[in-house]
């Protein structure tokens, strides 16, 4: 469902592969991404940050992490698993540090949906970075992302039962 929310590409041809469906590769002109597309960037050093993240965090430890754990890694969170593993001395501890949590954890998610990295088969939902994220690493191929959609104001919450209103028409049709 995360994958669906978050997609930019046009939102019936993700919900006909899921159902292992095919459709061309062209707008429907009738979704959310079709009419409106949503703003992207060039997410390039960002992506190579946690790509390389990723395989320097498998290196130290012989073994893949998830993606809370290289957020944090990125963002130089100071948690007992980072220090007992020694992640907090690796070249991209602390390299993120420009983008907050939710925003890296996007990232992650849109990696995994361009097939940058992937989550690897087990128990465990680890990631793991994929032949064409290798490549893209090494050649410094440009990366595009998707923006964040900033969360609305949370609205003060109202009491059960109340609604906005004329209350001098209510209190007339009362």
């Amino acid at each position: 469902m995360v994958h669906y929310a978050e997609t930019r590409t046009c939102r019936r041809t993700t919900l006909l592969r899921y159902f292992a469906e095919e459709r061309p590769d062209e707008p429907c002109n009738g979704c959310d991404n079709c009419l409106n597309p949503p703003e992207t960037f060039d997410g390039t050093i960002a992506a190579q940050k946690f790509i390389s993240c990723v395989l320097r965090v498998q290196q130290k430890s012989g073994f893949a992490f998830g993606l809370n754990h290289i957020v944090e890694v990125l963002t130089g969170a100071d948690t007992e698993p980072i220090r007992q593993r020694r992640h907090n001395e690796l070249s991209t501890y602390g390299i993120g540090t420009e983008l907050k949590r939710e925003a890296w954890q996007a990232i992650g998610r849109e990696l995994l949906r361009l097939g940058l990295v992937e989550v690897a088969p087990g128990k465990f939902a680890t990631l793991q970075v994929t032949e064409a994220g290798r490549a893209a690493l090494r050649q410094r191929t440009p990366i595009t992302l998707t923006k964040q959609v900033e969360k609305p104001a949370a609205k003060t919450r109202q009491r059960a039962g109340e609604i906005e209103c004329d209350e001098t028409l209510f209190a007339q049709l009362r």
